[in-house]
């Protein structure tokens, strides 16, 4: 039995997250922030419920998702950036599009016609919280001053 919308909309609500249905496109949105950055998660179930694809984006003042135009002074920084980040977090990768300039991170979990389960769940979601937390900080700080920050062991 593969994983449905609802079940994975369960989790969402066990660990009290608001979240927006879209059924006709099999997705959840929910959207999070502090006073750093706010960021939206989008959950596509796809192949027939066989994948779980969880993709954070960095949104703008406006709440749209933020554009780095591959014209961007500090592309070359925030690209490199985004290659180490994705060497060291296992569980999902950042994606960049040249044509619009969208860059989220982005796991896919294959589920293999079984259900997902709460321990996966939280793999998956404690993956992009690490991306959140700490990665979009040093992405907005790459894009604002071009300074690449200075990472530690412990980051």
């Amino acid at each position: 039995m593969a994983t449905n919308l609802e079940e994975i909309a369960l989790h969402l609500d066990n660990h009290k997250i608001r979240f927006r249905k879209y059924v006709e496109k099999s997705t959840l949105v929910f959207e999070m922030s502090n006073k750093n950055y706010k960021v939206r998660h989008i959950l596509y179930v796809g192949d027939e419920g066989n994948t779980l694809v969880h993709k954070v984006y960095l949104l703008d003042e406006e709440g749209k998702f933020l554009k780095v135009p591959y014209n961007h002074e500090y592309i070359k920084k925030f690209m490199k950036f985004l290659l180490y980040s994705s060497s060291k977090i296992k569980l999902g990768s950042w994606e960049y599009d040249f044509n619009n300039g969208v860059f989220c991170f982005a796991s896919v979990l294959p589920l293999n016609d079984s259900v997902l389960s709460e321990k996966q769940f939280k793999l998956l979601f404690s993956a992009q919280m690490f991306a959140s937390k700490k990665e979009f900080v040093y992405i907005k700080t790459i894009l604002e001053t071009g300074k690449f920050p200075k990472i530690t062991k412990q980051n």
